[in-house]
């Protein structure tokens, strides 16, 4: 027993999830910030600079006096007050008290309502199954809000006169928002339970006679468990803003016991400044896409991995770059970075990209997105996964065209049109409203190349664009020189794609630039092709 604790306390601190909360640090910002709040709201009676509430010492003479760092405002009030004289920062402490409260027990009365509904769903089925199921989706037909608007104005109305305040209006508000959110755990533990009940440790259970309650209780609750926590998490900021919105049309907490909504004011808009950064047209003699010293890392629990180590290379208007090497050697990952997809844990640890002499590894995600698939266009190496299932590859084009350039519908639709006839779909016009699985694996590729060459990129970054492909079609389709408006860095895993335009082998993994066959790998990969390297320029540098 005296050393049972302490094993259990080191699994848990030697744990994934222990280990990944530490090495995180929005993680352990985010834990400070939230135990800060939640410390500063439970002992807000002797934390909090005032007591807003207080009648006795309340000065109206007080009242309005602005932010701390704006002219006239005092030192004691920190965030202001309203037109009452009342501590703005004191109120919204107090206030986070009850709105805590009420979020909370709302979410657990939800809780446990939903799941014990789901289970009694999902387990039992039948005609009770199908009754609270009709239920919850007449409920879900109207919003939260208003349903909860409903429980609370009935609920005031049935009670007593004199009775609807204090402590009782706290129980019929949470009770109102728990109501108003139970179908989402019901649902959800219902469509677990029907998964399980038919696994064999349940059916082992009803074998050696376990009570239906207890195989519902014992054995299906711990394992549909997962997500109704994951939702709980979500719904409590949720039933949180519902009480305060409630409490700020004034049928929630009461003015007596302040929640949230007292901080429910209009604010300011924020508006973020577009980057004003020199996009102009490059000279000549400037490259269109220039990678310094790229280095990408992506962390892990055993150490730090380097995908790309050092690597640089230029890609001027007009030219190919094609990357040949092994499996695993960092192709992809060069590609993603350029394009700016390296998502955590992975990172650009070193070096620059640079396109058209504008530096993009490091801009906002939102000033990126405008670069890509209007100046970077993409070609990913699975089809299938490129394309979304519910959308029909015209509306995808289309859409792709219409956010990056200024067209019509029906010049949009024009131009996606002509472009699947350029990539070889047969009959565009009747394959238009045809969804991704009605093609087949090459067709789909031939659309996603379609999707790539959409906005007119300056570059296309192309990720075994003609793995799909036939060896006999893959010639014919879009080259650099016919298309006089995009210049192609693409990625071959067997050989270096060639085409019209000046072409280059690069190794990810090399330090200085190697062009055709410096290393063995990258060599090998050049011979096995049907021409081998009697077709391409042998310059080194």
């Amino acid at each position: 027993m005296t050393t049972a604790a302490p094993a259990r306390a080191y699994r848990l601190w030697d744990s994934d999830l222990a280990y990944s909360f530490r090495r995180s640090p929005v993680a352990m910002v985010s834990a400070t910030v939230l135990l800060i709040c939640l410390g500063a709201s439970l002992f807000a009676p002797w934390v909090a600079p005032h007591n807003p509430f207080d009648l006795a010492t309340l000065n109206l003479l007080d009242a309005l006096t602005p932010p701390h760092g704006l002219p006239g405002a005092k030192p004691e009030y920190l965030l202001g007050t309203d037109d009452q004289g009342r501590d703005v920062l004191s109120a919204i402490m107090f206030g986070a008290r009850i709105s805590l409260l009420v979020g909370l027990a709302s979410v657990v009365f939800a809780m446990l309502l939903g799941i014990t509904l789901g289970l009694i769903a999902g387990y039992g089925g039948g005609k009770l199954d199908a009754l609270i199921m009709r239920v919850a989706d007449v409920q879900l037909s109207f919003p939260a809000i208003l349903i909860a608007l409903l429980i609370d104005g009935v609920a005031r109305a049935v009670l007593p006169r004199g009775t609807s305040g204090g402590p009782v209006a706290l129980f019929v508000l949470i009770f109102a928002i728990g109501i108003s959110n139970w179908v989402q755990y019901a649902r959800t533990v219902r469509a677990s339970t029907l998964v399980e009940k038919n696994k064999e440790y349940v059916q082992a259970a009803r074998v050696i006679g376990i009570r239906p309650l207890g195989i519902m209780t014992h054995h299906l609750l711990p394992n549909v468990m997962g997500p109704v926590l994951v939702l709980a998490t979500i719904n409590i900021a949720t039933a949180i803003v519902t009480e305060a919105t409630l409490s700020f049309l004034g049928v929630g907490v009461p003015p007596t016991q302040p929640s949230l909504a007292y901080a429910a004011e209009p604010s300011c808009d924020l508006f973020d400044q577009e980057s004003r950064q020199g996009a102009g047209r490059v000279s000549s003699s400037e490259p269109l896409l220039a990678v310094e010293h790229l280095r990408v890392e992506f962390r892990t629990r055993r150490g730090t991995l380097t995908a790309v180590d050092d690597i640089s290379f230029d890609i001027a208007p007009g030219e190919i770059l094609g990357v040949v090497g092994e499996s695993g050697a960092g192709k992809s990952v060069t590609g993603a970075a350029i394009i700016g997809l390296i998502d955590p844990p992975g990172r650009i640890a070193g070096g620059q990209v640079r396109l058209e002499g504008r530096r993009i590894d490091d801009l906002a995600p939102e000033a990126m997105r405008r670069i890509r698939g209007k100046k970077i266009g993409a070609v990913f190496q699975d089809p299938l996964t490129s394309l979304n299932p519910l959308y029909t590859i015209g509306r995808q084009l289309v859409e792709t065209i219409t956010t990056h350039l200024d067209l019509a519908p029906a010049a949009a639709r024009a131009r996606a049109l002509a472009l699947l006839s350029e990539v070889g779909i047969p009959a565009p016009e009747r394959r238009f409203d045809a969804y991704p699985h009605q093609f087949s694996g090459g067709m789909r590729q031939r659309v996603v190349i379609a999707l790539a060459l959409a906005a007119n990129p300056r570059l296309i970054v192309a990720d075994e664009p003609t793995t799909a492909l036939d060896v006999s079609i893959q010639a014919p389709l879009p080259r650099p020189r016919h298309r006089g408006d995009a210049d192609h860095a693409r990625h071959g895993r067997h050989r270096g794609d060639r085409g019209p335009g000046r072409g280059h082998v690069c190794r990810p993994h090399c330090r200085s630039r190697v062009r055709f066959g410096r290393h063995p790998s990258a060599g090998a990969s050049l011979h096995a092709g049907p021409d081998g390297l009697d077709s391409v320029d042998r310059r080194r540098t």
